[in-house]
Formats: structure tokens, C-alpha cells, sequence
């Protein structure tokens, strides 16, 4: 009789491991299309800033601009490169990787995707700030106006920007659909913290 009794217990045990793994499959492969097509639009938008950025050079009889010239549009051409190398990088570990996803693996990618954000988002904002400059000029540090004599240079500036803020927005959504895919597949960030003790480390990964 004690014999039934834990055949039973380890029954519902296995069958309650199969259920929540075949929900954690279900969760991923949903989330899964969605995540791949996130990712390859980022390449796009990724290259398509760096494409517009680099190209942006302007000659008159004021001289040359370019962007160069200033340390903010550098900083997003570097993060634009970085971006779309990345976005490709994952979207071809995404697509290979099995799903679900262990629970390591799945944490690095969020990770990564969150530091992404922020990168993009910083060079956004500090392009943008070098936008208002050549726009508007700003006496008190003897920065004059610009758009005028290079109308040209601050179009494709401002299309530039403009994209890579379209790539912010992408990145959002894409950690956040990765956010709840995780935390739906995982109730607590790392095995160790529910109180029981990881004897299989590989188990990780």
C-alpha cells in the first residue's frame, strides 16, 4: 500500500514537471516569431541610421561640416554599428536556440537587450541635444546657428536621429516581450533564491 502510494506521488510529481514544461514550451514557441521579427527590423533600423549618418557631409563656400565634427553623432554611429551587429547575432542565437530556452541563456539574452536599450537610447538623446544646437545655436557658448548654410547636413541629421528613436522603440518592445517570456516561464530570477540548493550546475544551461 506504501508502495502505491508513492508510485502515485512520483506520478503526479512527473506529470506536473511535463505539464509546466509543455507550458513553458508553449509560452516561448508563442513569443518566438514575434521576438525574431523584433529583432531583424532592429538590424534594418540599425543600419539604415548608421547608412544615413555616415554619408552626412556637407561643403559650401562656409567650409565643410561633417559629422565628425561632433562628438554626439559619432557616439550614435558607434552605438548604430554596435546595434545592428548585435540584432543580427541574436536574432541567429534566437532562432537556434531551444525552446524553451534554459534559464541562464534566457537572462544573458535579456540582459543584453536591456543594455542595448540604453545605448541606443543615450546616443539618441545626445544626438538629439546636438540637433537643437545646430538648429537653434546657443549664444552662451558661442554656438551659432547652422541649418541655414547647411540645410542638407541637418536633414539627414534629423532623418538619422529619427530612425535611431525608431530603433528605441523596437528595442522597448522586444524586452519586453522578452521580460514577460521570462518571468512566465520562470517564477524567480535564479534557481538558488527559492531556497533550494542547485546540485547540478549544467542544469543551467
Amino acid at each position: 500500500m506504501v508502495e502505491n502510494s508513492e508510485e502515485v506521488v512520483v506520478s503526479e510529481n512527473t506529470l506536473h514537471k511535463t505539464d509546466k514544461s509543455s507550458s513553458n514550451s508553449g509560452v516561448s514557441s508563442l513569443f518566438r516569431p514575434a521576438e525574431m521579427l523584433f529583432r531583424v527590423i532592429s538590424v534594418f533600423l540599425c543600419v539604415a541610421t548608421l547608412a544615413v549618418m555616415v554619408r552626412n557631409k556637407q561643403t559650401n563656400a562656409y567650409g565643410t561640416i561633417s559629422y565628425t565634427n561632433l562628438t554626439g553623432f559619432n557616439y550614435l554611429v558607434n552605438v548604430s554599428g554596435i546595434c545592428a551587429v548585435y540584432s543580427l547575432i541574436s536574432a541567429l542565437y534566437t532562432a537556434k536556440l531551444s525552446c524553451p530556452a534554459s534559464l541562464a541563456r534566457t537572462w544573458a539574452l535579456y540582459l543584453a537587450d536591456m543594455v542595448i536599450v540604453y545605448m541606443l537610447l543615450t546616443a539618441s538623446v545626445t544626438s538629439t541635444e546636438i540637433l537643437v544646437l545646430v538648429y537653434n545655436g546657443n549664444e552662451k557658448v558661442s554656438w551659432s546657428e547652422a541649418c541655414s548654410y547647411y540645410g542638407d547636413f541637418c536633414a539627414k541629421s534629423k532623418t538619422s536621429v529619427l530612425i535611431s528613436y525608431s530603433t528605441v522603440v523596437c528595442y522597448v518592445g522586444l524586452t519586453m516581450l522578452s521580460s514577460f517570456r521570462l518571468f512566465s516561464c520562470y517564477k524567480l530570477p535564479f534557481p538558488f533564491l527559492g531556497g533550494k540548493r542547485v546540485t547540478n550546475v549544467n542544469a543551467l544551461f
